[in-house]
């Protein structure tokens, strides 16, 4: 592994997050992308480039300026590809209601490198841990949306679909 790449990523993930904040409006977005690069580096057969691509996980999607190409030209085509891939299209398609933008992305993803997969996996469980603040009403909506990806990707890590499938309950409780 080069830590080298991984902190270039890292500095390049909080300048385009840099004015950014979780849900709360009081943590710094950065945190999140660095949460779900830490467990994706706990996983079974991790490379750099998963790692990598976690930290850049959210910068196509939330960053307009930050091209797939740009990440190409940074960090490599694997990188690349799987940040796109991480990347919801269906908000660029303007697919609405949200119930169908959910559902074309867990398809979409269906198809994924097993990577992506597992990176998504990682950022569903940071997410889910983070939802202590919300309403009960959008709650409810993440945890359906949670349980049909783990339909589309959850047999890629059974660790992984273990660990969402107690948050889920978790929260539920």
């Amino acid at each position: 592994m080069n830590i080298n790449k991984i902190l270039k990523a890292m500095k390049f993930a909080a300048e385009c997050h840099a004015k950014q904040f979780r849900q709360n409006g009081i943590t710094p977005y950065i945190n999140h992308p660095i949460s779900v690069a830490y467990k994706v580096s706990t996983l079974k057969d991790v490379t750099e480039e998963m790692i990598i691509a976690a930290v850049l996980h959210d910068v196509l999607e939330d960053c307009e300026e930050i091209t797939q190409k740009q990440i190409e030209i940074e960090f490599g085509a694997t990188v690349a590809n799987y940040v796109n891939w991480l990347t919801n299209q269906s908000k660029k398609l303007g697919i609405k209601p949200r119930s169908f933008r959910k559902k074309y992305d867990c398809e979409r993803l269906a198809n994924a490198p097993i990577e992506v997969k597992k990176i998504k996996l990682c950022d569903r469980i940071n997410n889910l841990s983070e939802l202590k603040d919300f309403n009960k009403n959008f709650i409810s909506i993440y945890i359906n949306e949670s349980e049909m990806l783990l339909h589309h990707i959850g047999n890629v890590d059974a660790e992984l679909l273990q660990e969402l499938m107690s948050l889920i309950i978790k929260i539920r409780e």
